[in-house]
């Protein structure tokens, strides 16, 4: 697993940090205090700390970019948010709620930001994204079923078109 330079507090204490260690380390400028129960380390990911401080986990386009995939221009910061909670809406972040129950990590696993992906757009930049992560072999055939598997039967008959123009 990557290492995103962000914890939350039970992932600290977890490592043996003590709820009094965490804010003594804070004040010293070792841990910075991101949002309610979560603290970035001097070599945080930048997009990580921002997604958290908007309410959800880095995810969709911006997930798979961090992943390595190829994925298309885009220019905003792709956050995915659970339900029942309040996303804070700022300039350059693209929010998109999430099925799921938030991950234990500040970005979403590479299943989770294909999914989102496939959801919230077009059916060829999901074709290309699970086509890049089968190709970086960071996908299986499986998985990228699995994917498929999740999204409505519109979206699923848009990616068969797609791929079947392909061949």
């Amino acid at each position: 697993m990557r290492d995103y330079g962000v914890r939350s507090v039970d992932q600290l204490v977890e490592m043996g940090i003590s709820h009094a260690e965490v804010k003594w380390r804070a004040s010293q400028g070792e841990l910075v205090r991101v949002c309610r129960g979560w603290y970035a380390l001097p070599f945080a990911y930048e997009n990580a700390v921002r997604a958290l401080r908007a309410g959800g986990r880095l995810g969709c386009l911006s997930g798979c970019q961090l992943y390595g995939l190829w994925v298309p221009h885009h220019s905003e910061l792709h956050v995915a948010y659970c339900r029942g909670v309040s996303p804070v809406q700022r300039p350059g972040i693209h929010l998109h709620p999430a099925r799921k129950a938030y991950p234990p990590e500040a970005v979403w696993p590479l299943e989770d930001c294909l999914v989102q992906a496939a959801r919230y757009h077009d059916a060829e930049t999901a074709l290309i994204l699970v086509e890049s992560a089968l190709n970086k072999k960071m996908l299986s055939e499986v998985g990228a079923q699995d994917v498929v598997s999740q999204l409505s039967v519109k979206r699923r008959n848009g990616m068969r078109f797609m791929s079947e123009a392909e061949s």
